[in-house]
């Protein structure tokens, strides 16, 4: 004897394909930016600190200029 359940679905539950291709684009649109700002920032931080020795290793401006050199 089968019994019919009327009315009651059962629900998929999970991720679609469709879900999950939205959430790569979303990603990638979120990382390659900061990936690519990479560089920069280190060649940033690179001079910031150059300024910053130069500056407690020199008294005079003719030093500081001396120190990049």
């Amino acid at each position: 004897m089968r019994i019919r359940q009327a009315g009651l679905k059962r629900q998929s539950r999970g991720i679609t394909m469709f879900g999950i291709l939205i959430g790569i684009i979303v990603l990638i649109t979120a990382v390659l930016p900061a990936i690519r700002s990479i560089p920069s920032l280190m060649e940033y931080q690179a001079i910031t600190r150059a300024v910053k020795q130069a500056r407690e290793r020199a008294a005079t401006r003719v030093d500081v200029v001396g120190a990049f050199d």
